[in-house]
C-alpha cells in the first residue's frame, strides 16, 4: 500500500478552504460542524475550531460572520462566546478584516 503524506501545517487549511470557496452546499455542514466543536470541553478542540472558524471569516465575511460568529456570540455558554472572540480575533490578524473586526 502507498501512503502519502503532506509536509507542514498548511494542508488542512488549504482544503478547508478549498471546499468552502467551491463547494457552497458543504458550507451549511461545516458551519454546523465548527458550532458543535465548540461545545468541547477540551481546549485542543474549541480553540482550533475557532480558528478555522476565524479563517473562513476571512475568506467570506458576510457568510462567516451571520452563520459562525454570530451564533457563537450570543449563546448562553461562555465556552461558545470565548470562540466567538477567538475567531474573530483570527480573522483581525489579517489586515484587510482589522479594521472590520475591531467595529464588531
Amino acid at each position: 500500500m502507498r501512503t502519502v503524506r503532506y509536509q507542514g501545517d498548511a494542508f488542512a487549511g488549504a482544503v478547508l478552504a478549498e471546499v468552502w470557496q467551491s463547494h457552497h452546499a458543504a458550507r451549511a455542514p461545516i458551519v454546523r460542524w465548527l458550532r458543535a466543536l465548540a461545545d468541547d470541553p477540551r481546549p485542543q478542540v474549541w480553540v482550533r475550531a475557532a480558528l478555522a472558524a476565524g479563517e473562513l471569516c476571512t475568506a467570506d465575511p458576510g457568510y462567516g460572520l451571520v452563520e459562525l460568529v454570530a451564533p457563537l456570540a450570543s449563546a448562553r455558554s461562555a465556552r461558545r462566546r470565548y470562540a466567538a472572540a477567538t475567531a474573530l480575533d483570527q480573522a483581525g490578524r489579517r489586515e484587510p478584516y482589522r479594521t472590520a473586526v475591531r467595529a464588531v
